[in-house]
């Protein structure tokens, strides 16, 4: 009997004539070998990239070729960069793919677990192209997956108490959106809005990102609710000195806010039992008065 195959649709962003963003278009599903991963097939690392010029080629350079006897294939997926991001990360090695707009960090997300489905990676582990985690600590990320321990692993920043060169307002910052997403989800987390992760084939197959601007909360609650092992474990992390982020607390609210709601409403709804059809709640309503008039 040949392996089950699971079938997942991904979505993808097209470009309009006028070179603006296109609406979400469902493209061909995906078919995804249930013992794909069993083999000797590498291990992806996609680092999202927006104007990072001054940073990528560097975090390319650091990438492992190797890690747990599994090659490493590194790629870049760029957002629509206006600087030199393409050229120079090209000239350091790593593919690149390229939305060709600005669409946003959780597109660009979607687009590497596309990317590293579509490849038969064995694991899929995407981190940020702008120096702020280690890519010599991929191993720690691939292991309890390849283990066969977690579907989902998380670096957490927080493992030890707060990094040394984090300020003091994103530190804050962090630590209410992570517990908001802890009690969201009903679980323990150290880190909701890490940007070192790695996902099995499966989860990156089936994983779901509801909304364009970011992916860090809507990532972890789509895959819990799905039912995949979560695991975190402890990374360095080391503020960026180039370039700039893009998180600004008042828009990132108001984008994130309402696409958790979006993802914890669809997993009530998903959660709750059919409705009953008319004529069936009639039927039930005169066996409920037949069994009245029997008493």
């Amino acid at each position: 009997m040949g392996p089950r195959l699971r079938v997942n649709a991904v979505e993808r962003l097209e470009q309009n004539e006028d070179g603006g963003r296109g609406a979400p278009l469902a493209i061909a599903p995906i078919a995804v070998s249930a013992d794909r991963a069993d083999g000797a097939e590498p291990v992806m690392l996609f680092l999202p990239a927006f104007d990072e010029e001054e940073a990528v080629a560097g975090v390319i350079g650091r990438v492992p070729a190797t890690v747990c006897g599994r090659a490493v294939r590194c790629l870049v997926i760029d957002d629509g960069s206006r600087d030199a991001t393409v050229d120079r990360a090209r000239a350091a090695g790593a593919e690149v793919v390229t939305l060709g707009v600005n669409a946003g960090l959780g597109a660009a997300v979607r687009r590497g677990l596309r990317e590293g489905v579509d490849r038969g990676a064995s694991v899929v582990v995407f981190c940020d192209a702008d120096g702020e985690y280690a890519p010599e600590e991929l191993e720690r990320l691939v292991t309890p997956i390849l283990a066969g321990r977690a579907d989902y692993v998380v670096g957490t920043r927080f493992g030890d108490g707060r990094p040394c060169r984090m300020l003091a307002h994103r530190w804050l910052g962090n630590m209410l959106l992570t517990r908001w997403l802890a009690f969201t989800a009903r679980r323990p987390i150290t880190d909701g809005q890490t940007g070192y992760r790695a996902l099995s084939l499966r989860a990156a197959a089936e994983a779901s990102i509801a909304h364009d601007y970011n992916y860090a909360q809507v990532l972890t609650l789509d895959l819990l609710a799905r039912g995949f092992r979560y695991e975190e474990v402890p990374i360095s992390y080391h503020f960026r000195t180039t370039g700039r982020s893009f998180v600004r607390l008042v828009p990132y609210l108001r984008n994130v806010v309402p696409a958790v709601y979006r993802v914890v409403n669809r997993r009530e709804v998903a959660t709750q039992p059919a409705p009953v059809p008319v004529a069936g709640a009639r039927m039930a309503a005169q066996s409920s008065t037949t069994w009245a008039s029997n008493d």
